[in-house]
C-alpha cells in the first residue's frame, strides 16, 4: 500500500472510533435542547399558561414507573462525561447539569410511586449573558 492509502485508512479508523465512542449519547430521543428522553417515559403536558411563564426557557416533564436507580443510571450513561451531578439518596432526587453553550439540566425525583423527570434549558440569550 502507498503511504497515502495507509494514512487515509488511519484517519478513517480514528474517525470511526471517535464516532462509536460518542454513539451512546446519540441513541435516544432528544428534546429541542438536545437532552436525552428516557425511553420508558411518558410526557406530561404543560398548560399554555405554564408555558407562557417559562419566558423562553425550555421545560419538558416526563414520568416513568421504572425505579429511580434505573432511571438515574440510564442518564449517567447518556449524558456527556463532563456533566456535573448531585444526588440526595434519602429524598430520592438527582440533578445533572451541563454548563456548555446553553445551561441545561435533568432533574429526577420520586413522587407518587413514579419517577418524575424534568428536562430544562436556559434561553440562549440568558445562558450567553452568564446568568
Amino acid at each position: 500500500m502507498t503511504q497515502r492509502r495507509v494514512a487515509s485508512l488511519v484517519v478513517a479508523f480514528i474517525i470511526a472510533s471517535a464516532l462509536s465512542a460518542c454513539a451512546k449519547h446519540e441513541s435516544s430521543d432528544r428534546t429541542e435542547a438536545a437532552l436525552p428522553i428516557y425511553p420508558q417515559a411518558t410526557q406530561v403536558g404543560l398548560s399554555p399558561k405554564q408555558n407562557a411563564k417559562n419566558a423562553g426557557q425550555m421545560l419538558a416533564i416526563y414520568t416513568t414507573r421504572d425505579s429511580f436507580d434505573k432511571v438515574r443510571g440510564w442518564y449517567q450513561t447518556q449524558l456527556p462525561p463532563q456533566t456535573q451531578s448531585a444526588v440526595n439518596e434519602k429524598r430520592r432526587e438527582a440533578t445533572f447539569a451541563l454548563f456548555d453553550s446553553r445551561t441545561r439540566t435533568v432533574h429526577l425525583e420520586v413522587s407518587g410511586g413514579q419517577v418524575v423527570i424534568y428536562l430544562s434549558a436556559a434561553a440562549p440569550s440568558a445562558s450567553a449573558s452568564g446568568r
